[in-house]
């Protein structure tokens, strides 16, 4: 093993430490909605399970990016949402297998409610028009420490607008 890429992957580990989830997937549930981000697990029921070196990994543990060989790309989309015909979701990502020690991954995915709402003065004149949406994106770096263990980092930047006044945060877990 090499002891420059363990030293490397502990400092990270340790740094991001502090903000580390045990269940990744249960932060996302309320933000899509209730939906999971992968359109093949939504379309399987939600009884999706990560398949390891799959692109969806990100989501349910990042360090199933690490058996990734190569280059892999992903888009999907789904709509309508259940009951409003103009939401849209749209999830891109891509990943590469960087000299077969790391796999460096991003993933954006963009939720849009489709409704148009005006923010209106006391007169009824339109002041703002804007569209809830929710937008991520996430930067996931995976390694293997071992043959029998694999570690994933995901730093996202996270943006949600339900109203006029967009919020955003930023945060870390690993898998």
């Amino acid at each position: 093993m090499n002891l420059k890429k363990c030293c490397l992957t502990l400092i990270i580990v340790i740094l991001f430490s502090i903000t580390l989830q045990a269940e990744y997937r249960e932060s996302y549930t309320e933000l899509f909605f209730g939906r999971q981000p992968s359109s093949r697990a939504e379309s399987m029921g939600r009884s999706y399970v990560c398949i390891d070196g799959d692109l969806d990994a990100y989501f349910y543990n990042p360090a199933g990016l690490c058996n990734i060989e190569n280059f892999d790309f992903k888009f999907t989309t789904s709509s309508p949402f259940y009951i409003n015909n103009k939401a849209r979701y749209y999830q891109i990502g891509l990943a590469y297998n960087w000299k077969n020690s790391y796999v460096i991954g991003f993933n954006i995915n963009h939720f849009n409610i489709g409704e148009s709402y005006h923010l209106t003065n006391e007169m009824g004149e339109t002041i703002k028009k804007y569209t809830p949406y929710l937008i991520n994106y996430t930067l996931t770096i995976a390694t293997n420490l071992s043959e029998q263990l694999n570690i994933g980092i995901n730093t996202t930047y996270f943006i949600e607008n339900y109203s006029d006044d967009p919020h955003s945060a930023i945060f870390f877990d690993a898998g």
